[in-house]
């Protein structure tokens, strides 16, 4: 049972080292990869064995020159390293883009055998926070955003143009009485939305706030403005309550913002994302788009 347990564990070990690899990445020797997993050599050499008959990776071994490794199947490693659900956050949003977005993520990695589970989540930068601190693995953010966010984060997949934000339109919001704009509420963790609010009102004071909490101070005159996502429900009471223009600028180009799967660097996720079906992922978000779905319940 013990032996059982130590192969487990090299296994796991083993896969979660190759994982952060790259092909044509040389690898320690097995002398020094069994000291680092607190192996013998030969249960180390039993799990190198199991990944490459099980072709989760292939390895090319040259006398002197070392280890280097040829090839590596992603998926199947993360598998095999006792991985759970992959987790990813999503932006709270109901356009037919980001809807498409949802499902060809979904699809390409259920194709790879492997799970997910999505949650959405108002703010970028909350989302990117959570997956620097170990609580989802991915986050999809816009281009702009991750751009911006200086931390260890990279694009491991890119959609389109438009692909973010999509069909959802703009709109001003503003006070009833007509009142000088002089206190703007931006969302809490939104870069995007934070640009896009100060780009309208440039000499106005900027109050963070709940993104959808930001009405309801307008309506009770805490606030003046603000820009709302046409793809977030506004309650229905509010409406009466609050002047609503349609912004037809593409703020900061915002509107064509791409949708971006954001993962540490140089880590297990950039390199699974990048190992995935792209035709699959392409025409999977292509036919939702043309199909019109988007998920009614979510607000």
């Amino acid at each position: 049972m013990k032996t059982d347990s130590r192969a487990s564990t090299a296994l796991a070990w083993l896969s979660e080292l190759l994982l952060r690899t790259v092909p044509g990445e040389q690898i320690p020797s097995r002398q020094e990869l069994a000291s680092q997993a607190d192996v013998g050599v030969g249960t180390l050499a039993r799990a190198m064995d199991t990944l490459t008959e099980a072709g989760a990776v292939a390895l090319n071994s040259v006398q002197r020159a070392g280890t280097s490794v040829e090839r590596i199947d992603y998926p199947q490693l993360w598998r095999l390293a006792g991985r759970s659900i992959l987790r990813g956050q999503l932006p709270m949003n109901l356009s037919v883009q980001m809807e498409a977005v949802e499902v060809a993520i979904g699809q390409a990695l259920t194709a790879s055998d492997l799970d997910v589970a999505l949650v959405y989540r108002e703010g970028a930068a909350r989302r990117m926070r959570a997956v620097e601190n170990g609580l989802a693995d991915f986050a999809v953010v816009s281009t702009k955003a991750l751009n911006g966010y200086d931390r260890s984060l990279r694009p491991a997949y890119c959609f389109g143009p438009g692909s973010y934000y999509g069909d959802s339109r703009l709109y001003l919001l503003r006070r009833t009485d007509g009142a000088p704009v002089r206190r703007v509420g931006v969302a809490e963790d939104s870069p995007d939305h934070l640009t896009m609010v100060t780009a309208t009102f440039p000499s106005a004071e900027i109050v963070v706030a709940p993104f959808r909490l930001i009405p309801l101070m307008i309506i009770d005159g805490r606030l003046d403005a603000t820009i709302w996502f046409g793809g977030s429900a506004l309650p229905v009471e509010y409406v009466n309550l609050l002047r609503t223009e349609v912004l037809k600028a593409n703020i900061g180009g915002l509107l064509a913002a791409r949708a971006v799967v954001a993962a540490p660097g140089g880590g297990a996720v950039e390199h699974l994302f990048g190992q995935l079906d792209d035709e699959l992922l392409s025409t999977t978000y292509s036919a939702v788009l043309e199909s019109g779905a988007v998920h009614a319940g979510r607000a």
